[in-house]
């Protein structure tokens, strides 16, 4: 539910804002993109696995996740406004939009405990939680576009939903029965051995995924960046249920790779037989489909 208010909210605000505007916050995404994945240390990857070797381990795996990709969020965030300022000394509204932008990578460091809850089976309780945290945010941020078109005080909720949604995780963890956090550097290492080829490989993904716009912006303007990012945005919205598959089959997968080695290949194949097949169709849809969904989702300015 909350992917697809989500999306509507994005169409609403891509409808309302300049094309200017609108790709000034994408080129704001895209740098920021490069050090969020820096920033998740991999751990994501790896945290589900450390939960169903040893459950009893998980607060000091937990807080030692946390605070290290906190303590990094922070320099990065310190980093980003550096970068901005130099690259871009004429846009006045950039640093503000990128310090907002930038909570995701402080607060989205609670995504930790959205595989706890996973693995516990309660992935009812995250979607509950995340439906929560984005109405007030996003009627915010209707508001704001409605009105001022203010894209500062537009991030600001923006980040305002991340902050609420972390905040809400940790109260849910404490009252479902989550072991107190620690930190332990030992821990810390061991994870970020296990974590280290993943942090590489998002980064790889990065790089792919959030090129395009960087240089469409430093090459073109923000109008390209703008027609770029609806139209990738259009292209992969399938995306939000293949995620959904793999999160939701992955405590499966990971208990079965511990106790049964046939019913781990079992719901590898399951899962991906469903990942294709639902991306294939999707394929094959947005291409016949795609020239009357540009104009119906986004308006003549994008038709290009």
């Amino acid at each position: 539910m909350h992917a697809v208010f989500q999306f509507l909210l994005n169409i609403y605000v891509t409808r309302s804002l300049s094309t200017d505007d609108f790709g000034l916050i994408n080129y704001a995404a895209a740098l920021i993109a490069f050090f969020t994945a820096i920033g998740t240390l991999g751990l994501p990857s790896t945290i589900t696995r450390d939960f169903t070797e040893d459950e009893s381990r998980a607060g000091v795996r937990l807080g030692s996740g946390l605070l290290s990709r906190g303590a990094f969020a922070l320099v990065a965030m310190v980093l980003l406004q550096i970068l901005v300022r130099a690259m871009n000394p004429s846009d006045a509204a950039l640093p503000m939009i990128v310090f907002f932008q930038s909570f995701s990578i402080f607060f989205g460091s609670a995504d930790l405990f959205v595989y706890w809850f996973n693995y516990r089976g309660r992935a009812n309780t995250v979607a509950l939680l995340r439906f929560l945290s984005f109405v007030p945010s996003a009627l915010w941020r209707v508001i704001v576009i409605a009105t001022t078109k203010n894209l500062p005080a537009y991030m600001a909720g923006v980040a305002a939903e991340g902050t609420l949604f972390a905040v809400l995780l940790f109260l849910a963890y404490l009252r479902r029965g989550g072991l107190r956090l620690r930190f332990s550097a030992a821990e810390l290492r061991r994870m970020l051995r296990l974590s280290a080829p993943f942090i590489g490989a998002a980064l790889l993904v990065t790089i792919y995924g959030e090129t395009d716009r960087i240089m469409l912006k430093m090459l073109m303007d923000n109008t390209s960046v703008a027609l770029y990012s609806a139209a990738l945005t259009l292209a992969g919205a399938i995306s939000i249920l293949p995620s959904a598959l793999i999160e939701g089959f992955r405590p499966e997968i990971m208990t079965a790779a511990f106790s049964d080695r046939e019913a781990y290949h079992r719901w590898l194949r399951r899962l991906y037989s469903a990942v294709f097949w639902t991306s294939i169709a999707y394929c094959v849809f947005i291409s016949l489909t795609a020239p009357y969904l540009v104009r119906f989702l986004y308006g003549e300015a994008y038709a290009e």
